[in-house]
């Protein structure tokens, strides 16, 4: 499932920076994890994806 990042974050994880505007590929497992930590990330509509959201 695609997400959009609202709000800076270090993915526990891998260590990744993760800036806001960002979209990434996540499993509702992990989509599940990030948002109990805090609200950093919304779901995307696939279909409402422009060429400007996936700079």
């Amino acid at each position: 499932m695609k997400v959009r990042v609202t709000n800076d974050f270090i993915d526990r994880h891998t260590g990744d920076l993760h800036k806001a505007g960002e979209i990434m590929e996540v499993t509702k497992k992990r989509l599940n994890e990030i948002k109990s930590a805090g609200e950093f990330v919304e779901t995307v509509n696939e279909t409402k994806i422009t060429k400007k959201d996936k700079k």
